[in-house]
This record gives C-alpha cells, sequence and structure tokens, in this order.
C-alpha cells in the first residue's frame, strides 16, 4: 500500500541519514572527507527515487540541511563541496518550499546560494550539471512573493547560470554520445560517479580534459529505458515549466524575461525533442 511505501521510504531515507552522520564522525576523526561520500550518495540516491513530497520525508528535510549547511562550512576539500550541493541540489527538486524554509531557519541563503554559484564553476559531470540545473529551476516552482527577497532579486542571474549549466550538459552529453560511439568496439569507464570517488583534490582540475564519458555498450533493457527517458533532464525540465504555468505563472514571466525569446525558443525545442 501507499502507506507502507512511505513508511518504508522515510524509513530508508532516515536510516540513511543516521549511517551519513556516523560516516562524517569517522571520517572527521581520519581527517579524511572522502569517507563522507558514501553516505550523501546514498540520501541523493533516495530523494531521486520519491515521485513527490512526502510529509514524513518533509520533517527530515530541516535537520539534514542543517547538518549539510554546517559541513560546507568547514569543508576543506572542493570535490567534497561539489558533493554537498548536489545533495542540497536534488532536496530542492524533491520540495523547494520545505528547503527554502530550512536554509531560511538557520539564517543561510547567502552562504548556500553564494558557494552554490561558486560549486557551478567547478564542476566536471553531466550528471553534477543535472542535478544543479534542476534544483535551481524548481525555486520557480515557489510563489514569487513567498521567495526570500535576497533570492528574488537575484533570480535573473540564477535563470542565467542555469542557462549556462543546460549549454555545458548539452556539450558533455555530446561528447559522451560521441565517445560511446568512436569506442563502441572497446572496453572503457562510464563517466559516473565511481570515478568521482577516486578524484582526489590534487587530480580536481577544471582545465582538465581526460575523458570519463566512455562506456561498454550493454544492452538496455525496456524498464531501464523508461526509467532513462522519465529521468531525461528535458522532460523533467518540461514538467517544472507545466507546474509553473498551473501554479505560478508569474514566475513563467521571470523566466522569459531573464532567457529572452530565443533562448525560450531553444529550451523549448530542447524539451520538445526529448519529451516522451
Amino acid at each position: 500500500s501507499l502507506i507502507t511505501k512511505t513508511k518504508d521510504i522515510t524509513f530508508e531515507l532516515d536510516k540513511s541519514f543516521k549511517y551519513y552522520q556516523t560516516i562524517i564522525y569517522l571520517s572527521q576523526r581520519k581527517e579524511d572527507e572522502v569517507f563522507s561520500w558514501y553516505g550523501i550518495k546514498l540520501i541523493i540516491s533516495v530523494f531521486e527515487m520519491l515521485p513527490s513530497p512526502i510529509a514524513q520525508v518533509d520533517q527530515l528535510v530541516p535537520s539534514m540541511l542543517s547538518f549539510v549547511i554546517e559541513e560546507i562550512k568547514k569543508a576543506s576539500k572542493q570535490n567534497y563541496i561539489q558533493f554537498l550541493y548536489q545533495l542540497i541540489a536534488v532536496i530542492f527538486s524533491y520540495n523547494p518550499i520545505i528547503a527554502m524554509k530550512s536554509i531560511l531557519s538557520v539564517n543561510s541563503i547567502d552562504i548556500v546560494f553564494n558557494k552554490w554559484v561558486d560549486a557551478i564553476d567547478h564542476m566536471r559531470f553531466d550528471f553534477e550539471y543535472k542535478r544543479s540545473i534542476l534544483g535551481l529551476l524548481s525555486i520557480l516552482k515557489i510563489n514569487l512573493s513567498e521567495i526570500p527577497q535576497v533570492v528574488s532579486q537575484n533570480l535573473q542571474f540564477l535563470i542565467s547560470k542555469i542557462w549556462t549549466m543546460i549549454e555545458k550538459y548539452n556539450k558533455l552529453a555530446t561528447n559522451k554520445k560521441e565517445a560511446s560511439e568512436a569506442e563502441e568496439s572497446k572496453d572503457g569507464n562510464d563517466n559516473s560517479e565511481d570515478d568521482y570517488d577516486d578524484l582526489n583534490d590534487e587530480d580536481y582540475n577544471e582545465d582538465d580534459d581526460e575523458d570519463y564519458f566512455c562506456d561498454e555498450d550493454d544492452p538496455i533493457t525496456s524498464e531501464e529505458k523508461t526509467y532513462m527517458e522519465k529521468t531525461n533532464l528535458f522532460v523533467l525540465i518540461g514538467g517544472i515549466i507545466q507546474y509553473m504555468n498551473s501554479y505560478c505563472s508569474e514566475n513563467v514571466n521571470v523566466l522569459n524575461s531573464a532567457l529572452g525569446e530565443m533562448k525560450m525558443k531553444m529550451l523549448y525545442g530542447m524539451i520538445s525533442n526529448n519529451t516522451i
């Protein structure tokens, strides 16, 4: 039943969060943040599986974001900060209203959004761009009057960053497709989050063109294809815009104003080409 599934999801998320806190404690004792990534990945995966906000899960969000913000303040490794912002991004995608209220409650709007913008400049992988695009765009699912002034005054700037990420995401996706086609008869490594775990800060270089995009061409099942279609970035963007049209149409005007007619046409074209 739905109630049973909700309880199971809430239990798994709560368990993952406690596991993450334990890992944080152990990694701090070892002075190595790399162990914390596995806990974050668990929580990210749970949030990304949630189809819509659930009351019991919403109750976990404030303490989770408060904890993550404290981690951001003292984090020393850029890779770790990147992963922390992926978690913030998926929480915003899950429920932007609860996420925004939670950040406001700990007076951390400035640090969250300033460092989030900084983190964009260090992104290297398509899944990073995808999560941040959806997380930041989900802010527009909040009624304009309910968005904190410090954020609403900078919406055009944030939307310009979203567009930049969309362009970079498309470039990475194209490179990945071309690399896959070029190497279809060879073995390779996928652009996965496991690669992310192996990156030390010494190796972290935004100008590094090392190819992480090749993978062995395994057969894709119909279930996997359906999942890939439903989680396609532009299908999800289309869903956000559809929500805005239904519940906060004034935010569509904000999006139109920030992007301009040409970019909006390009965006709708991307959505149209990727809609199921």
